[in-house]
């Protein structure tokens, strides 16, 4: 990715791109923290970015929203790893659309 979006990335001297060695998150956040000042982010993404995320130890909160409308394989999990975090509930919301209701729930990660 780095190398089809250089130009890219180059233009927008907004954008820095932190290379990560393998999966060694905390190294990278680390390195956000010292260069940059910056202690809190927010990930988006899928299971796969939530499960490398989650198994390096770097999540504090998930939050997840899901509805009835399909967009991909239905009832797969956020979480594919093996060690499944222990979550606490901090809220859960639905809407009360009567054709296809979103449910947003934020969850704390026990450590």
């Amino acid at each position: 990715c780095r190398d089809q979006c250089a130009e890219q990335f180059a233009s927008r001297r907004w954008i820095t791109v932190i290379p990560i060695d393998g999966d060694n998150w905390p190294s990278a956040l680390a390195r956000v923290q010292q260069d940059h000042g910056i202690n809190r982010i927010s990930a988006i993404g899928g299971r796969q970015t939530a499960t490398s995320l989650i198994d390096a130890g770097v999540i504090d909160d998930i939050c997840l929203t899901t509805t009835g409308v399909t967009g991909g394989e239905p009832d797969t999990p956020f979480y594919t790893g093996l060690k499944p975090p222990t979550l606490e509930l901090i809220v859960r919301k639905q809407s009360k659309a009567d054709t296809s209701p979103i449910l947003f729930e934020h969850l704390r990660v026990a450590r």
